[in-house]
């Protein structure tokens, strides 16, 4: 399935989605089957039950399983925030990140040395599929659940072909059993305020105390998207408070004060989220940020590429370091880092739009223009990429091509809650192409 029609689909669900009925405490983690909890007990998702249909067109209990496990590793590669993330290995029981000797074990034998061993409870997520006719329209029905407590974790009904069904379980699976990490989609992904702060209100309010800060700091964030910096302030100062040991929480506090043009204040907090996760490439990333504002760019790079050795995949750095370089004049090499940054981070949208916008300046415009429509393919709602993408489309006389991208704009001027800016860029816009 194509990532467009995947992302097309997951904002098309999130806009239906409904509250899940109880959050898990479980982060995925370890193999293909495995979830690590916050406990760090293991949950483990067997294979989900499907009617005869979906098995007629290929997809048996395990070939589905495995299809929404793939959904939520694509999800949670996408996704931003400094939360460990979901990895996915093969369909033994890989634990060895929770306990040595154990990892490669089938489910059976693993599930007894933990249990036996090493007192832990095996949680597992089970449930099945099913489906009934509406005249034409197949419409399925989904019921996952955690055992041995039996308790209900996803409960829905989906029309559409069994790719739209694998994405929609897959993001729901990701609201039970890591509400904030659905959250993060929901709005760095999805653009879904709305659902954003609906899984961030189940994080502060469920009994997993340990993800708080996180959906702290994701609030934060979204509240400075939208102007509100002292909102943002405050709720990255409530997540410190949290834990004031929290490098991210620093390197937020750094980029509101740096957009209040507080330079003293930004670079001290950049300066402890450096201190405080010397490893980690968010400090590194907003000091950069920073110096490229108090115009000392050769400093700014030091610490872009710092935050980068850090992390291959620190989308930002690539990003900041090629357009300190555009400040700097030096196009040949901004092109070269933005196209380093792709190479890494091949699914960010941000990235693809620098560097078709760099295409562009270096006189390349058809290289341009197919950077740039994979950039609207993975966030097709982001204002800023749609215009370039129309603009290049102007440029190489393709009107009929760009006819679409406005007509989503004029939507979301309509439709969406945004920052003032954007919706003052978004109408100047659709005034110059008035009549298009």
């Amino acid at each position: 399935m194509a990532l467009k029609d995947r992302i097309a689909t997951l904002m098309d669900f999130g806009r239906k989605a409904m509250v899940a009925a109880t959050a898990s405490s479980a982060a995925v983690g370890g193999g293909a089957v495995a979830y690590k909890a916050v406990t760090t007990d293991p949950v483990v998702l067997e294979a989900v039950a499907v009617p005869s249909s979906l098995e007629e067109q290929g997809y048996s209990p395990e070939i589905a399983t495995q299809r929404i496990l793939d959904e939520l590793a694509s999800l949670n590669r996408a996704t931003v925030s400094a939360k460990d993330r979901t990895s996915f290995g093969d369909k033994r029981l890989d634990l060895a990140n929770l306990d040595a000797g154990i990892a490669g074990l089938d489910l059976k034998q693993a599930i007894g040395i933990l249990r036996e061993l090493f007192g832990k409870t095996v949680h597992r997520i089970s449930g099945e599929i099913t489906q009934r006719k509406e005249g034409e329209t197949v419409i399925y029905r989904v019921r996952l659940r955690q055992t041995p407590e039996r308790t209900r974790l996803v409960e829905f009904e989906a029309k559409g072909d069994p790719d739209h069904l694998f994405c929609q379980v897959a993001l729901k699976l990701l609201e039970a059993v890591d509400p904030h990490v659905a959250a993060a989609v929901y709005w760095n992904r999805l653009h879904d305020r709305d659902n954003a702060l609906r899984l961030i209100d189940v994080v502060l309010n469920n009994d997993t105390p340990a993800d708080d800060k996180y959906s702290l700091n994701l609030r934060a964030q979204m509240a400075a998207a939208e102007g509100r910096l002292d909102d943002a302030l405050a709720d990255a100062g409530r997540a410190m408070a949290l834990d004031p040991n929290f490098p991210a929480a620093y390197a937020n506090t750094a980029n509101f004060h740096r957009m209040r043009k507080d330079y003293a204040k930004a670079r001290e907090a950049a300066e402890k989220a450096i201190a405080l996760g010397p490893n980690l490439p968010y400090g590194y990333g907003e000091l950069g940020r920073v110096l490229r504002d108090m115009k000392e760019p050769d400093q700014a790079l030091v610490q872009f590429s710092a935050a980068i050795a850090r992390s291959r995949q620190y989308a930002p750095g690539y990003n900041q370091a090629g357009l300190t370089l555009q400040d700097l004049g030096k196009e040949a090499e901004a092109l070269g880092m933005f196209a380093k940054g792709v190479a890494a981070n091949p699914e960010h949208p941000t990235l693809r739009w620098n560097y078709g916008r760099a295409l562009a300046k270096a006189g390349r415009p058809g290289e341009a223009v197919t950077q740039l429509e994979k950039a609207v393919a993975l966030d097709p709602d982001n204002p800023e990429v749609l215009i370039s993408l129309a603009e290049a489309y102007g440029e190489q006389k393709q009107p009929k091509d760009a006819a679409p991208l406005l007509a989503r704009l004029r939507a979301l001027a309509s439709g969406q809650h945004l920052p003032p800016p954007m919706a003052k860029r978004i109408g100047d816009f659709l005034e110059r192409h008035k009549g298009a």
